[in-house]
């Protein structure tokens, strides 16, 4: 709705300067409101946006030989689906504005010949729908932007940031619910979801009195631990040293480096016991702690007041770290108001499951070296010895690879460019300049202080490369690379690592879930294996001497089918009988990987619905030739009808990886942050 208390002349224009785009961005107030989920059933939800200008400058309409103003933003859900991205954009006549996609989150709002100029304190509110629903805050990115034709783009500052200070409350069922509609039983189908008040909240955190105990701070909790009394001792109170047995001098020097307490001259034989306020680590064969299979990170701690003597025993290192681990979290405590401070006790323990794995995504959002190293330390302390790294997807790469040097000049920055010659759209939020979470990437040398820091800490870095779907920042990249090695007419070089058919037109016009074209490697390409098979060498040879390769990930989840429809290569594969018809592609594909993955004496990792196509059977484990298949199993909620999956893939021989997925996600960078319902912190995912 216009407001103004003017007459407003609609053809009136702006010759835009820089300054003037500067001064609109820095004063131009956007609010975005979500006004109901329920109405359009569960395909449709309404929201809205006000635009108030606070400047002089008029936002005017799209004039006749004058450049306009235009908003891009980033909106999680398909804007106007019931025409978009089918039609080039959609007009809001009466508003007088035009909403268009270009690709992924990316949108833009532009003026029309009919659009009424805003003048200072002018404002426009105009409403539009989306796809499915959004129930929460967190649901709206930030960093909206102000583009003028020929000018540097500006961040609109109201929207700047993840505050989210210009998102609406929700405040009502009609904005805060998800869903309610009737099935095609005739049952209605209503979200029991309710956000909490703070009197709800309040009750669920009545006074708690425990009584203190030093070993509860030991997480996970020991599979033994027992009291030898009420003696004590303090680590820290000076004259304490650490002595090892030959084996374990990694992990000697990690404690020292933790304690602070020297280590001795003298290398400890496995029968020889020290005195004195010595922390000896000493290899020894346990009895079984749970089951044999485990038994190789078991751990002995023993604390002894009266010799002043600590003593962690295991069979391997691996089991003298978490020993190291669980004396650090017992000096740690508060109990006896100082650290340090350990109480004379026993503790046996062994982990309960064999993988105890981490995900982190840092292709959505980059983390520092340094960020990773954090997680590795808190993964440590929790006795965590599988860091899951997702290093590429559709809105960024973020591992040099030598020889491809387009994947990380252009795949792994985000920024205004809509052709993306020179970096890809500013997906998620991440504004149109190339710097912050958007963009960045490992050197392969930063690379590999990642492996040695992680392998100090026992952890295995599996790193995992998208495909063939969330392969975007891949594609456009290895497009970049063609273009450039064609216009020096070197076509056998620029088809080399090539992941799309030029032919093909599907590619562009298939959208993943996350709305993005241009987003599958094609598997009728021979040069889509030869570029995989170079990523996968060159892993190999950033992992060899540090931590060498033992499971390649190659993702495989919500892939776009509909991509590889009118490829020629594709079809080609049909008609010389490779494949008995385009439903079978997926399976050739992962085929194919896994050959290559074999190939370099590894095994293969992949998510579910790689191996599981459109609700089908698994794919035969005989069709690898890899020892070892990992599966990690993530849409395992009932609601989305494919819980029983990890049933079909442990009988079919697979190794199953239980994901925590709709618990606790890492993935575009957040980490749940509460336990309880709220439309306001980004917490606990939601399946419908």
């Amino acid at each position: 709705m216009l407001k103004s208390n003017e007459t407003i002349n609609k053809t009136e224009q702006v010759e835009w300067k820089q300054q003037d785009l500067d001064l609109v961005a820095e004063t131009l107030d956007i609010k975005y409101q979500v006004e109901d989920n329920l109405s359009g059933g569960r395909a449709l939800f309404s929201a809205s946006i006000t635009l108030k200008n606070r400047c002089p400058v008029v936002l005017s309409s799209a004039g006749d030989g004058c450049k306009h103003w235009t908003i891009y933003f980033s909106h999680l859900r398909m804007v106007e689906p019931n025409y978009l991205p089918a039609d080039s954009c959609v007009n809001l006549e009466y508003a007088g504005v035009s909403l268009s996609h270009l690709n992924g989150t990316i949108f833009k709002l532009s003026p029309l010949k009919m659009f009424n100029p805003l003048k200072e304190g002018d404002s426009l509110t105009f409403k539009f729908n989306a796809q499915h629903y959004s129930a929460a805050r967190s649901d709206v990115l930030p960093n909206w932007y102000l583009h003028v034709e020929g000018m540097e783009p500006r961040i609109i500052k109201s929207t700047e940031g993840e505050a989210l200070d210009f998102v609406g409350p929700y405040d009502t069922p009609m904005k805060y619910k998800r869903f309610d509609y009737i099935l095609p039983s005739g049952k209605q189908r209503y979200d029991v979801y309710q956000p909490f008040s703070p009197e709800v909240r309040f009750s669920r955190y009545p006074e708690i009195n425990i009584e203190p105990c030093h070993l509860k701070t030991v997480i996970p909790t020991p599979f033994l631990t027992e009291s030898k009394g009420s003696g004590l001792v303090n680590i820290y109170e000076g004259g304490w040293r650490l002595s090892s047995s030959k084996e374990f001098t990694n992990e000697v020097k990690y404690l020292s480096d933790r304690l602070n307490i020297p280590i001795s001259n003298h290398l400890m034989k496995d029968e020889e016991n020290e005195t004195g306020k010595v922390i000896a680590l000493k290899k020894c064969h346990l009895k079984s702690v749970i089951n044999e299979t485990l038994d190789s990170e078991a751990y002995e701690l023993d604390v002894d007041s009266s010799s002043q003597h600590i003593q962690i025993t295991a069979r391997t290192s691996s089991g003298i770290f978490y020993g190291a681990q669980t004396l650090l979290s017992l000096c740690a405590t508060t109990t006896y108001k100082a650290e340090g401070i350990v109480m004379d006790c026993r503790i046996r323990d062994a982990p309960r499951y064999a993988y105890r794995g981490m995900h982190v995504d840092v292709a959505r959002n980059m983390h520092s070296k340094e960020d990773i190293f954090s997680i590795l330390d808190v993964m440590a302390l929790y006795k965590m010895n599988k860091f899951h790294f997702h290093l590429t997807d559709d809105e960024g790469w973020r591992l040099e690879i030598p020889g491809l040097e387009e994947l990380t000049e252009v795949g792994s920055k985000r920024g205004h460019d809509p052709n993306e010659d020179t970096c890809l759209l500013p997906l998620l939020g991440s504004g149109p300049f190339p710097t912050g979470l958007g963009c960045g990437y490992y050197t392969v040398d930063d690379y590999k202080d990642i492996l040695r820091y992680a392998e100090a800490r026992h952890i295995e870095v599996i790193p995992e490369i998208d495909m063939p779907g969330h392969s975007h920042a891949a594609v456009r990249a290895m497009r970049v690379r063609y273009n450039k090695l064609m216009a020096e007419q070197k076509t056998t070089e620029a088809e080399q690592y090539l992941l799309t058919d030029p032919n093909e037109t599907s590619n562009h016009q298939a959208l993943s879930v996350q709305m993005l074209a241009e987003n599958s490697m094609n598997p009728g390409l021979e040069s889509t294996f030869t570029f995989i098979d170079k990523v996968i060498k060159e892993l190999v040879e950033m992992h060899k001497d540090i931590q060498p390769l033992k499971v390649f990930h190659l993702g495989g989840d919500e892939v776009a089918y509909e991509a590889w429809d009118d490829s020629p290569a594709c079809l080609a594969l049909v008609e010389s009988k490779k494949i008995s018809s385009k439903e079978d592609l997926m399976e050739y594909f992962v085929s194919r990987v896994a050959e290559l993955v074999h190939k370099h004496g590894l095994e293969l990792g992949v998510w579910q619905d790689g191996i599981i196509v459109k609700n089908k059977d698994p794919f035969k484990l005989s069709i690898f030739p890899n020892s070892k298949v990992l599966v990690h199993f993530w849409r395992n909620v009932w609601e989305t009808g494919q819980a029983f999956d990890a049933h079909k893939l442990a009988n079919e021989g697979y190794k199953v990886i239980f994901i925590i997925t709709f618990i606790n996600t890492f993935s575009a960078g957040l980490l749940s942050r509460s336990n309880f319902p709220s439309t306001v912190e980004c917490g606990v995912t939601l399946p419908e």
